[in-house]
């Protein structure tokens, strides 16, 4: 008696389809291969011919079947449950930026931390005199906090009042001695007031404390060179620029060793590399028309000192290198007018108001 070959029912003579699964008993074929699976095809690439024609495969057992629908019923269930639990802790999340909160700006702060946040805003905007009112305030609230005096003695620095600002240095440092960030603003402030010798040994403290302190070796650099140490200076710099080579007054400053040290080609090489770093840097312009006139290339130097004037107009020093540049060019009508420039913005410039009367008897004669 024949059976179906699709779910293995006995037959009844004379039946066109299978009574237990409806199968039609004039699609059954003889089985092409005992094997379960499919008979196993040659992959093709692009360019392969493709098959005319799929390969004969074998009916799929029963059991194969319902184990099929299962699995999809299952998958329909999973994905009706996550819809319903959107909740759940396992639902990805896109990533966000985490913000510090911070004091607005519209409300009064209320704490030492606060004040000194709100001072640190203030020096960041260019506002110092505010900035120092802001440090005062933390410091009242808490004598003891050395980043409210370090702020303070900084907003000093900035307001030009280098004796009170050194005094509130040294109390951030009393309170806090670990700090290479107080002993480098230590250093600056004795720069200011010319203290060089203090100043170094501030600067090589600051250092101490984090040899990698690329800043406090610039400053060091800038004591040695004020203690015309110029070849010490100069490594201190180039230990400046090795920690941080992106800083513009790092290789300003090397390159003012340099021309110190008449070495002029190399100078005119590193205040090319500050420029470059910072176009709008113009004691670095500056200093390339040092450069370029001690080569003796008199109408470059001119053009990198107009820049510097272009860039800081109110700079006397500019325009006395600007008007020397034009005497060595004997455009001495030119830089006479330099002269009396430099003068009207610095009316104690006394290496200008030599210049300017030394220039005048030459005209004169």
């Amino acid at each position: 008696m024949p059976f179906c070959e699709n779910c293995g029912e006995t037959i009844e003579p004379g039946s066109q389809f299978c009574e237990n699964c409806g199968f039609s008993i004039d699609d059954q074929t003889p089985p092409q291969s005992t094997s379960r699976f499919p008979p196993q095809q040659t992959p093709t690439f692009q360019g392969s011919p493709a098959p005319t024609a799929p390969p004969a495969s074998a009916p799929i057992p029963p059991i194969y079947i319902a184990v099929g629908i299962a699995v999809v019923v299952i998958i329909i269930a999973l994905v009706f449950a996550s819809g319903a639990m959107s909740g759940s802790s396992d639902r990805v999340v896109p990533p966000t930026v985490r913000v510090t909160p911070t004091t607005p700006t519209t409300q009064v702060p209320t704490t030492s931390v606060d004040w000194r946040l709100k001072g640190n805003d203030l020096f960041d905007k260019g506002d110092y005199q505010g900035a120092l009112t802001a440090y005062d305030n933390a410091i009242a609230l808490d004598p003891s906090y050395a980043g409210a005096w370090n702020g303070k003695g900084t907003s000093l620095n900035w307001l030009g009042r280098y004796s009170e600002a050194l005094v509130a240095h040294e109390k951030a440092i009393s309170l806090d001695q670990t700090k290479p960030v107080y002993w480098n603003n230590k250093g600056s402030d004795l720069l200011s007031l010319k203290r060089y010798s203090e100043a170094l040994v501030a600067h090589e403290k600051a250092i101490s404390l984090d040899p990698s302190y690329a800043s406090a070796w610039n400053s060091k650099g800038s004591a040695l060179s004020w203690l015309d140490r110029d070849s010490e200076a100069l490594v201190a710099r180039e230990k400046a620029i090795a920690l941080d080579p992106t800083e513009a007054v790092y290789w300003k400053n090397k390159g003012s060793d340099l021309l110190s040290l008449k070495r002029y080609s190399e100078a005119l090489v590193a205040e090319e590399k500050a420029i470059s770093l910072d176009p709008s840097y113009a004691s670095a312009w500056n200093l390339k028309g040092n450069a370029l006139n001690w080569l003796d290339r008199y109408s470059e130097a001119l053009v990198a000192y107009e820049k510097a004037i272009a860039l800081d107009p109110t700079n006397a020093v500019y325009w006395k290198n600007k008007g020397s540049d034009l005497e060595w060019l004997n455009r001495n009508s030119e830089a006479l007018i330099a002269y009396e420039k430099a003068i009207a913005l610095d009316p104690t410039y006394q290496v200008a108001i030599d210049n300017k009367k030394n220039l005048e008897a030459k005209m004169n004669k």
